[in-house]
């Protein structure tokens, strides 16, 4: 049977291609959504806005994945970069 050239509808993305809210990164880290907004601000985790003027800040799974693995270490996920 060959495949449908018709766009991914009612299927979720896949785990790499998703974009995540401050708060779903707050959760899946479990630290405070204020931690991650500095982490963005300081250029750590990659994020982008939705549109200008606007608050609503989005991470791609797959920065967030590559932020863990980089940064996060078990013993202390407050310090990124060895920071004290």
């Amino acid at each position: 049977m060959p495949r449908s050239t018709q766009p991914n509808r009612g299927r979720t993305e896949p785990a790499l291609n998703r974009l995540l809210s401050v708060a779903e990164v707050s959760e899946i880290i479990s630290v405070s959504p204020k931690l991650i907004r500095d982490w963005i601000s300081a250029g750590l985790l990659p994020a982008f806005r939705l549109g200008p003027n606007t608050r609503l800040m989005r991470v791609r799974s797959q920065d967030l994945e590559a932020f863990i693995e980089q940064h996060i270490r078990k013993d202390d996920v407050r310090k990124p970069n060895g920071q004290s």
